[in-house]
């Protein structure tokens, strides 16, 4: 960790982790490219190896505003594919779509609480949070697998893409929502069809 490690290093690091036996390998906090993380990333994987500081048997983790970033976001992917974690938290980071959607693939995958929501709350009050499309996606996935009954998203800046995140979810069979309060989101003309088809589902 923090050891100012780049790409040249990676390619050393991952020929050892094939070779090692060791469980945890803290790789965070370094100068990797995509390319060296994504490789390390599909060794520790393969090999049952964590590369975040997350403990085999640990049940949640708070990661939240720790200007986490896309090669932060591929390292914890690997380590929630592998590990026996409930919840981890990520709100409030640098993430973009992309580290959006790869920890929200494995979240619903793994059943794994990524916005702080708990799996037993009901009600989730996030108007005038200033939240964005990255954390609509983190919350979607939330949706999935969670108990909300009720979600105030009212006055922030999901747009677009935030919208149609929460619109694909909210018919799942698995997702209990059923009051979702949305307005005053900077929505386009597709994002008022994600709303229009949501107000069809009574759920706005």
């Amino acid at each position: 960790q923090n050891k100012g490690l780049g790409p040249a290093d990676a390619i050393l690091l991952a020929s050892d982790l094939v070779n090692s036996s060791l469980s945890e390998c803290n790789m965070r906090g370094n100068k990797f490219d995509i390319e060296s993380a994504k490789s390390l990333a599909k060794v520790g994987k393969e090999k049952g190896i964590m590369l975040f500081g997350i403990k085999r048997g640990q049940k949640e983790a708070d990661f939240q505003n720790q200007a986490l970033g896309l090669l932060d976001a591929i390292f914890i992917t690997s380590d929630l594919g592998i590990s026996s974690l409930s919840e981890c938290n990520v709100r409030g980071n640098n993430l973009d779509i992309e580290s959006a959607q790869m920890l929200a693939k494995i979240g619903t995958e793994k059943r794994i609480a990524l916005f702080g929501i708990k799996r037993d709350q009901k009600v989730a009050d996030f108007q005038n949070k200033g939240l964005g499309p990255v954390d609509a996606i983190l919350i979607a996935s939330d949706l999935v697998h969670g108990g909300l009954t009720e979600l105030n998203l009212d006055n922030n800046a999901l747009g677009d893409s935030g919208i149609a995140a929460i619109q694909a979810v909210q018919s799942d069979e698995q997702s209990k929502l059923a009051t979702l309060i949305i307005s005053s989101n900077r929505v386009g003309p597709v994002g008022a069809n994600s709303v229009a088809a949501m107000v069809a589902a009574h759920l706005v």
